[in-house]
């Protein structure tokens, strides 16, 4: 939407978009506190009303954004607010905020391309952010489009809702997490690490704790697990007002197997005495050790809209790593990501706008980058929208192969044949293989000694039902694998 914004309005807007051209909060986010001047003269503060038990709707919209217009017009935060707000029960209320530093005349109709009169008819608050106010919310709630409308939870947790109706608003804010109620009560906001694979045998947990109660909280002990065993337990000490978070370090665990695990924290003792509520004391998260894995550099560049995109690397259906939110435009980002050595993944990137990372002639990639060989590299461009994907596999890549300066399978999927292109260097012994995903042999083929230079084959599948193989290329003494799918 944000695009159909931007090259329709003024430049001046365009500009300010991307200077603040960062990711959308992620859902789960900490909502930072706003208190901000209204265009009545009273000051709105966010905490006051998150820490009354009240979940708050904000839209940060411009007076010159259609689509913003179109929403302000159905009535919904309206309605919303009317029946919700302090003219109705009195549970939740509604903070708009104009976000491109327009003046209170074009907000009331007048200038800066605004589509109306926004004020007309309107009861909850509105602020600005031009003088008396600044862009901090812009800054702190990562908008990187108008509009952007976030339901932020008592609990001070953050998710963005949208353009939905005031029915469709009321049953996000009854989803939030129950208010605190309780003096004493320490909570896990969220567990950062360990998450995803490591290639080493010690690992660094880190979490983020909270205070769920009303009393100030000093203290508490958290106790590390791994598969149910007690590795630590680890004193934290400091002062965390009602909600407040902080994130705690733990020391490394050594000597972890390889494999998967479960990682449990458990929080306890909080101020020396007793948890009111242990319901929000654990937290468990899944992670593998491959003390022999691969290190693996994912490198993203970003197109102009890098909250629009992220990547997945997956083994089968199972999620192995995702990307963090993208913070800037046109910028390369490099991810290290810990896999199996010799296993084959899918590495799937995802375009939320459907223009398949690339507008106004900027496009952006994805890599996948080991040993200093690119496994598998996916484009932005017209060939995909929202979703595509390439397979790549740990095993021993084509720059380790010393005979082998080459290598492509084409199509790939394919249904009955596909031609194996490689470049020897060097005089070298050449057979190839298929395994299905049990490890069975199901093709194979010899093709004899062959002299340096450029060689194809066909690879003739017709008698090989569908499915996902492993094609294994012998090179002299050196193993290449890639992964191919044959469509029937």
């Amino acid at each position: 939407m944000k695009k159909f914004v931007l090259v329709t309005f003024i430049a001046i807007s365009m500009v300010l978009l991307v200077n603040y051209a960062k990711a959308q909060l992620a859902a789960g986010s900490y909502g930072q506190n706003i208190i901000m001047t209204d265009i009545a003269g009273a000051t709105q503060n966010l905490y006051s009303l998150t820490d009354a038990g009240k979940p708050v709707i904000m839209d940060v919209s411009a007076v010159w954004c259609g689509p913003c217009w179109n929403y302000h017009q159905t009535g919904a935060l309206e309605t919303y607010y009317n029946t919700y707000g302090p003219s109705g029960n009195n549970t939740s209320s509604v903070f708009w905020v104009e976000g491109d530093q327009n003046s209170l005349a074009c907000l009331q109709g007048t200038g800066c391309g605004t589509q109306g009169n926004w004020t007309a008819g309107t009861t909850f608050p509105m602020m600005l952010t031009c003088a008396p106010n600044n862009t901090s919310v812009l800054t702190n709630y990562s908008i990187a489009y108008f509009p952007t409308i976030y339901l932020i939870c008592p609990n001070r947790k953050v998710t963005e809702v949208g353009q939905v109706n005031s029915s469709a608003l009321h049953t996000a804010a009854l989803g939030c997490p129950t208010p605190s109620s309780f003096t004493t009560d320490v909570a896990v906001w969220a567990a950062k690490k360990p998450i995803g694979s490591y290639c080493s045998s010690s690992i660094s947990p880190q979490i983020i704790i909270q205070n769920y109660g009303s009393a100030s909280l000093t203290s508490c002990s958290i106790v590390s697990k791994i598969d149910g065993v007690v590795k630590s337990t680890t004193p934290w000490t400091g002062t965390l007002a009602k909600y407040d978070i902080a994130t705690v370090n733990i020391p490394a665990i050594t000597g972890v197997a390889d494999g998967s695990h479960t990682f449990t924290f458990e929080l306890q003792s909080p101020n020396g005495g007793t948890d009111q509520d242990l319901a929000n004391n654990n937290v468990t998260t899944n992670f593998s050790v491959f003390s022999t894995g691969a290190n693996v550099t994912i490198q993203t560049k970003t197109d102009n809209y890098p909250s629009e995109n992220y990547w997945e690397i997956k083994d089968g259906a199972t999620v192995i790593a995702t990307s963090d939110p993208f913070g800037a435009g046109q910028t390369i980002y490099n991810d290290i990501i810990c896999l199996q050595t010799d296993h084959c993944y899918d590495l799937v990137v995802y375009d939320t706008y459907g223009d398949g990372m690339s507008y106004g002639g900027v496009s952006g990639y994805v890599k996948v980058i080991y040993n200093g060989n690119t496994l598998a590299t996916i484009n932005g461009g017209n060939t995909w929208t929202t979703q595509t994907s390439a397979n790549f596999c740990t095993t021993v890549g084509i720059d380790e192969v010393s005979s082998l300066s080459g290598l492509s399978v084409y199509p790939n999927p394919f249904s009955d044949k596909t031609n194996i292109s490689i470049e020897l260097t060097k005089p070298s012994s050449v057979s190839y293989s298929i395994y299905n995903v049990l490890g069975e042999v199901v093709y194979t083929e010899n093709a004899g000694s062959l002299a340096s230079g450029s060689h194809e084959f066909v690879l003739d599948a017709t008698n090989i039902s569908s499915g996902m193989y492993y094609l294994n290329i012998m090179v002299d003494d050196k193993l290449v694998t890639k992964k191919i799918t044959i469509n029937k």
